[in-house]
């Protein structure tokens, strides 16, 4: 399980964030008096006003979906694979690939604030693992925007660590729940539905075994996350996952449709 820690401007004021990760953030209360935050297209602020009456709650498929496909149409995507470093550039942030301590379990960071961090010049970022694979850096990327379109807001800091850990145990409900909803924008944005929808209805009939390679492979997603995804998206008869999520490697039952 992966798992998102958002730290409110309290936590983070005058104290490192995160040290084992390289990083250190100083935020001092005085320093950040009459500073702004980078301006947000007037796109993203609609889906944000739009959300916010059920940022308490897991998103509904119709309304992540239609988030999702207002996104890449503003951006031109209308193929896949989606490539979520265009999109978060062309929303300001900098892409940062660096390396973590090892064991540290971090995947990326990103930040949304005033105060310009000086070792990136910059005020919107996001650190990469420069050592993950393809796939987790485009998931990674996509998780950080979900929480930029879902959670952050036009005034407040947001800074964001993303793990590997399974300690639920520390998290409040509500970061269970942003965890949860960032994690469905992730595998919406790399597979929207209505680019899922036309390739799957092109491919009725093929085997199993064969139709998750190909959706990973155009998809540019891991095979456990396209079989995770199609089941969320109310796809019949997907074939049952043990516990390494593998068991249609074998499965010869063809896929009977939408």
């Amino acid at each position: 399980m992966v798992y998102c820690r958002i730290l409110p401007f309290s936590a983070l004021s005058n104290r490192k964030l995160y040290p084992e990760s390289g990083i250190e953030w100083y935020i001092g209360r005085k320093e950040l008096m009459g500073l702004a935050k980078k301006d947000t297209p007037n796109y993203v602020e609609d889906i944000r006003r739009k959300h916010r009456p059920n940022k308490d709650k897991l998103l509904e498929k119709e309304e992540l979906r239609g988030y999702v496909k207002r996104i890449l149409e503003y951006n031109g995507v209308g193929e896949c694979p989606v490539n979520p470093d265009r999109i978060a550039r062309r929303l300001g942030f900098d892409i940062v690939w660096m390396e973590f301590k090892k064991g540290s379990g971090i995947d990326g960071m990103m930040s949304d604030r005033a105060e310009e961090y000086e070792r990136f010049g910059s005020k919107r970022f996001i650190i990469v693992d420069k050592n993950s694979n393809m796939h987790r850096r485009s998931g990674t990327i996509g998780h950080e925007l979900g929480h930029f379109f879902l959670h952050c807001n036009s005034m407040d800091d947001f800074n964001e660590v993303y793990t590997q850990h399974t300690d639920e145990a520390n998290m409040t409900i509500e970061e269970k729940l942003r965890e949860q909803n960032a994690t469905r924008f992730r595998d919406e944005l790399l597979m929207p539905w209505f680019l899922l929808k036309d390739f799957l209805e092109e491919r009725e009939g093929m085997l199993w075994k064969e139709l998750i390679p190909d959706i990973s492979q155009a998809f540019n997603v891991p095979r456990h996350r396209a079989v995770d995804h199609m089941r969320w998206s109310g796809i019949k008869d997907v074939p049952p996952k043990d516990v390494q999520g593998e068991t249609w490697y074998n499965c010869d039952k063809a896929f009977g449709g939408i």
